[in-house]
């Protein structure tokens, strides 16, 4: 019998490639064959998964912190093509020991790692959006790439909401020499730009930003959007995607014409899953929750739909029961999650490698 393991990561928890490695260990225990490709939404994790499917090289560079400091980080390069984990260099992590101001943080460290690919001669570019800390629209990206923003007749540098105003001018200088960048955003994030359910609203609390500073962030968002627009560049605000990464979606979209993929769909088409999967019997999929939302274009539903082999679903917590599932995904067999029947929520996220070893053999010794 031959397995392939296609699990996301569980959030705040284990990552796909950890799972994964965890389910094949006790599968060998078992003398089961099974494989694994670890994936990614493009937030964190993306460079572990595209470094694991493509031979290539990681880039060091360095970049400036939230909080002032020097660091270190990578990005990917394969074929010609650069791989940009967008979290490495302006994610939440970067501000866990500062205390959070998402008005000042901007994207220009990424606007530099873009800039530090161009120099290098790599014209294509794919980009993973998710995890940031940032809600600036992507103006202090195109503030490093040859956009100036003119506050009292000074180009003000490292761009952020908290520079911006409506007085502020926006102007594409003789620097801005990136027209050729070829961007691909990889993203399951659905939202426009504005409203409710736009980056702001939708996302911003999660950043740190207050609930009396949302309006105020979103008028900004709006002011520097018609000033980009003005400069005859795409109207992408109701673009599904452009709220992705704090806006990073809209300014990619509007000014480069970047193409937006999901991060599951694009892995499943580079390895050519359909083909793929017919060397396997099972396979297994799943995320930290699976619910009914799993099955509307999620990973659980890209796969199971993508296959014609039996699906076994695994989850920390299931809110789904097996006659929910849709008549077209019936070859999804089975659920297996750990909350409450292996541990509490709680045991779970404390000892999560030992609770996926345990749900790992309940289902091995059932196969």
């Amino acid at each position: 019998m031959k397995i392939l393991s296609i699990v996301d990561s569980f959030k705040n928890s284990l990552t796909s490639l950890e799972i994964s490695k965890l389910l094949q260990e006790e599968a060998l225990k078992r003398n089961i064959n099974l494989d694994y490709l670890p994936i990614s939404d493009g937030g964190d994790g993306f460079l572990d998964v595209i470094s694991f499917i493509i031979p290539g090289e990681f880039i060091k560079v360095s970049f400036t912190g939230f909080d002032g400091n020097l660091y270190e980080d990578s990005y990917y390069v394969a074929n010609d093509i650069a791989y940009i984990e967008v979290a490495r260099f302006i994610g939440l992590h970067l501000t866990n020991k500062i205390k959070k101001d998402p008005k000042s943080y901007g994207t220009s460290e990424l606007g530099k790692v873009i800039k530090d690919v161009y120099q290098r001669g790599i014209r294509k570019i794919v980009i993973g959006l998710g995890g940031t800390a940032t809600n600036d629209f992507g103006m202090g990206m195109l503030s490093e790439l040859g956009f100036n923003f003119i506050n009292n007749s000074k180009i003000t540098p490292n761009m952020s909401p908290r520079k911006f105003n409506e007085n502020t001018l926006v102007v594409v200088s003789d620097e801005f020499i990136y027209r050729d960048l070829d961007f691909t955003i990889i993203s399951d994030v659905k939202n426009e730009l504005f409203g409710l359910e736009g980056a702001t609203y939708t996302f911003g609390p999660q950043k740190g930003i207050k609930n009396h500073e949302l309006a105020h962030i979103e008028t900004i968002g709006k002011d520097f959007s018609k000033k980009i627009i003005d400069l005859e560049y795409n109207d992408t605000t109701k673009l599904p995607g452009a709220g992705a990464a704090g806006g990073l979606g809209f300014a990619l979209t509007s000014v480069f014409k970047a193409k937006i993929n999901s991060g599951i769909n694009f892995i499943l088409d580079f390895i050519d899953f359909e083909l793929l999967q017919n060397k396997y019997d099972i396979i297994i999929t799943g995320e930290g929750k699976i619910d009914r939302q799993s099955l509307q274009g999620k990973v659980v539903f890209e796969i199971a739909s993508r296959t014609s082999k039996n699906v076994v679903l695994i989850c920390a917590i299931n809110d789904l029961r097996i006659d929910e599932i849709p008549k077209s995904l019936n070859n999804i067999v089975k659920i297996e999650s750990i909350v409450p029947k292996l541990a509490s929520k709680e045991e779970s996220l404390k000892n999560p490698r030992k609770y996926i070893r345990i749900l790992a053999k309940k289902i091995f010794d059932e196969i």
